[in-house]
C-alpha cells in the first residue's frame, strides 16, 4: 500500500501484510516525523475475481501481482465473491420479508382482524395497601347492602302475597289495585333490592380500590337521597289524606316530624358516605 508523510509529503510503499488492523506507527525516514498508518479494510482485494491478498489466510505476493486462486490455501476468488453476494442478497431478502410482515400485521390490527397481546390486568391490592378508613367503609357498605337485599326480597314477597290475598278475600268490597298496592307495599322493597345489589357490587370493588366503584357508590347514594325524599313526601301526603275533615295542628305536626325523622335516619348516612367518597383518603387511594 502507498503511504505518505503528513509533514514533508514524501511517499513510499509498505506491504499490507505488515500493517495490522489497528494500524502501525512509522517514522518518516526524511524528517523523522512519527505518523500512524492504517490498513484499508478493502486493501489487496480486487473488485473482480482476482486478489493480491487472500482474505482467508492473508497470503500476499508483496507486489502488484494478482491471482484468482490462493496458492497457499486454495481459496477461489470467484467462489468467495459469489458467496459474499449470496449472503448479502439473503440478508436483504430477510429484511424485506420482515418489513412486509410488520406492514401486514399493522394493517390487520387496524381493521380488527387480529388483536394485540393480552392486556395486563390491574393488580389487586393487598389488605396492607388499603387504608383502614376505606376498609371500614367498604365492609360497612357490603354489610348494609346484604341487609337491604334481605328486607327488599322479603318486602317483595309480602307485596305479591297481598295481591293474591285482596283478590281472594270476599270481605273486601273494593280491593286495592296492583298499582296502589305497589306504591304502598312494593315500591320501597323494590328500591331496597336494586340499591342493595348496586351497593354490594360497588362496595366489594371499592375494597379493591377501583375508581369506578367510588363513582358508582356516590351516584347510588344520591339516588337513595332522592328516592327517600320522594317516598317520605308521599307518605306525608297519605297521612294528611287519611285525616278527618278538621285535622288538628298536632296531627299535622306528628306527620311532619315523623317524615323528618325518617329522612334524617335514611339520608344522614348517605350524605356522610358521599362526603367520605369525595375526601382525600379515597381520591388518593383510587386515583
Amino acid at each position: 500500500m502507498k503511504i505518505q508523510c503528513p509533514n514533508c509529503k514524501i511517499t513510499g510503499q509498505i506491504s499490507d501484510a505488515k500493517v495490522p488492523a489497528e494500524g502501525i506507527m512509522l517514522n518518516c525516514p526524511k524528517c523523522r516525523t512519527p505518523f500512524r498508518v492504517k490498513r484499508d479494510a478493502a486493501s489487496g482485494w480486487q473488485s473482480g475475481d482476482c486478489m493480491s491478498i487472500c482474505p482467508g489466510c492473508n497470503y500476499s505476493t508483496f507486489s502488484d501481482e494478482t491471482f484468482d486462486v490462493c496458492p497457499k490455501c486454495g481459496l477461489v476468488a470467484r467462489e468467495y465473491n459469489a458467496k459474499l453476494r449470496e449472503k448479502g442478497q439473503q440478508e436483504e431478502q430477510t429484511r424485506e420479508e420482515e418489513r412486509l410482515r410488520l406492514e401486514e400485521e399493522k394493517a390487520l390490527r387496524k381493521y380488527g382482524i387480529i388483536e394485540d397481546g393480552p392486556k395486563a390486568q390491574p393488580a389487586v391490592p393487598s389488605v396492607a395497601d388499603i387504608p383502614p378508613a376505606i376498609q371500614l367503609a367498604g365492609w360497612t357498605v357490603v354489610s348494609v347492602a346484604l341487609l337491604l337485599l334481605v328486607f327488599g326480597v322479603k318486602g317483595l314477597y309480602a307485596f305479591y302475597a297481598a295481591i293474591g290475598t285482596e283478590a281472594a278475600d270476599p270481605a273486601i268490597e273494593e280491593p286495592r289495585t296492583t298499582a296502589v298496592l305497589f306504591l304502598e307495599l312494593g315500591l320501597l322493597p323494590a328500591f331496597q333490592t336494586v340499591f342493595g345489589l348496586v351497593a354490594l357490587v360497588a362496595g366489594s370493588q371499592l375494597l379493591k380500590l377501583r375508581a369506578w366503584a367510588r363513582n358508582a357508590l356516590e351516584w347510588a347514594a344520591w339516588g337513595g337521597v332522592a328516592f327517600m325524599t320522594g317516598d317520605e313526601l308521599f307518605n306525608l301526603a297519605t297521612w294528611i289524606r287519611r285525616s278527618s275533615s278538621t285535622p288538628t295542628v298536632s296531627y299535622y305536626a306528628i306527620g311532619i316530624l315523623s317524615a323528618l325523622g325518617m329522612l334524617a335516619l335514611w339520608i344522614a348516612p348517605l350524605l356522610f358516605l358521599i362526603r367520605f367518597l369525595r375526601g382525600k383518603v379515597v381520591k388518593n387511594a383510587v386515583a
